[in-house]
């Protein structure tokens, strides 16, 4: 039975490849440019220390 489902699952890995691909593209874009700056915007409104860092300064 498990022999079955693992065929399964690699026959639709294999058959669809190139649609997780291409759908990979959009995830990455949303990530890079709507996720990334989020860590500047933090920054920009936090009394920054160097020497707590980040998520150490008030």
């Amino acid at each position: 039975m498990e022999r079955i489902k693992k065929n399964k699952v690699q026959y639709f890995r294999n058959r669809y490849i190139q649609l997780y691909l291409l759908a990979i593209l959009p995830f990455a874009f949303v990530l890079i440019f709507n996720y990334i700056p989020m860590s500047g915007v933090l920054l920009a409104f936090k009394d920054y220390s160097l020497r707590k860092g980040i998520f150490g300064s008030p």
